[in-house]
């Protein structure tokens, strides 16, 4: 269950901030490098739920599952945070930096 939740709260989440990238006009590489970070971190991180859900019985508890796939799940968020993040500085450099340039 909890990795339909993490899916589905992370795949539109990924999907709006690249959508959103893409409408600020940035370089095509920023673009892609945005896309894969949301995208393969979003995967990453509901893929650790469904494995940690598969481990939990035969390990005998969530906590040991959870511990087993803990690479995972911090690699797949560190790539979606290092994605929120650059959309952040695409958004302040867009927003901010062009107002300044064009006065």
């Amino acid at each position: 269950m909890r990795a339909h939740i993490h899916a589905v709260g992370l795949g539109a989440a990924a999907l709006v901030v690249t959508l959103v990238v893409v409408f600020f006009g940035t370089t095509n590489i920023l673009n892609s490098i945005v896309s894969i970070l949301l995208g393969i971190g979003s995967l990453g991180y509901s893929s650790f739920w469904m494995f940690a859900g598969i481990k939990a019985p035969g390990l005998g508890s969530t906590g040991q599952a959870k511990e087993s796939l803990a690479l995972l799940a911090q690699g797949s968020s560190f790539m979606c945070y290092a994605g929120l993040l650059l959309a952040l500085f695409i958004f302040i450099q867009t927003m901010f930096v062009s107002l300044r340039t064009s006065k």
